[in-house]
């Protein structure tokens, strides 16, 4: 049995070291698309996206959002906020590794505390006391970590299943999931069934502002694509993002895509 054991121990080492190899091997194709390729084109891969975008669009009309609105007709709206701090709480230990990347120490050690408060009084997470005394959550993940250290803008893609991202984000997700989170140390029999409520919990916080895009909206991938990279781009430089055309070149393949009337409605809302 102990030998059972040590095989078993040993497939898993090599199992994990392929999956951070590819990861590492993924980062590194992703960084090659330049900062100037990002600017001149963000959405190279617009043919492919737009497929994917449609796919997403039909897996989460028949399939996630009935699973989703049955969730929310199920469990009332105290427990599932009890279930999104449950999970939140999970994700500040991601949170806190990479503000520990970035070097920052001040936010390494709020998000820590935050955890630490949390899991313990907060009953593993499932309520929130660190707010209330002035430890707010925060949002970090890889994505930002290598936009800390230069990698600003990125080429935008649709990811399946998971919806708008870029390359390194994508990346960022990926390494934030195998190398600085606890759920790939779970056993099948835990981590299937909490990676599913999940996916429900998070869809359950956007139906409402999905219902609101399309019927606004003549093109949503154009509104969700936008969206995301204005997005991303005040969170990466603070809220202080350099105008469209000091810093940045938002000409896409088809500018009319870009500029349409889509992306008035949307910003009015």
């Amino acid at each position: 049995m102990i030998s059972s054991l040590s095989s078993f121990k040993k497939k898993n080492l090599i199992k994990k070291s392929c999956q951070f190899l590819a990861l590492i091997s993924f980062v590194v194709i992703s960084s090659c698309m330049t900062l100037d390729q990002a600017r001149e084109n963000p959405d190279p891969f617009k043919p492919i996206n737009r497929v994917i975008f449609s796919f997403n669009n039909y897996f989460y009309t028949y399939v996630l959002d009935p699973l989703t609105e049955l969730y929310v007709f199920l469990v009332p709206p105290t427990p599932r906020q009890g279930i999104n701090n449950a999970f939140s709480n999970v994700s500040d230990i991601t949170v806190a590794a990479n503000y520990l990347l970035q070097l920052d120490i001040n936010n390494t050690l709020k998000t820590t505390g935050r955890f630490g408060i949390n899991t313990t009084i907060g009953i593993l997470g499932l309520f929130d006391p660190a707010t209330s005394i002035g430890l707010p959550k925060q949002h970090q993940g890889f994505g930002l970590t290598l936009a800390h250290y230069g990698m600003k803008e990125s080429p935008y893609i649709v990811i399946p299943f998971l919806g708008p991202s870029t390359l390194r984000d994508g990346a960022g997700l990926l390494v934030d999931y195998y190398a600085l989170s606890p759920w790939p140390y779970l056993d099948d029999e835990w981590l299937y069934p909490l990676t599913a409520l999940d996916v429900i919990r998070l869809r359950s916080n956007f139906l409402d502002n999905q219902s609101l895009i399309q019927s606004f909206s003549l093109d949503s991938y154009t509104v969700y694509r936008n969206a995301y990279l204005q997005y991303r781009r005040a969170i990466i430089y603070d809220g202080r993002a350099p105008a469209i055309g000091d810093d940045y070149d938002p000409e896409f393949d088809d500018y009319d895509d870009y500029n349409d009337s889509s992306d008035t409605a949307f910003e009015s809302q």
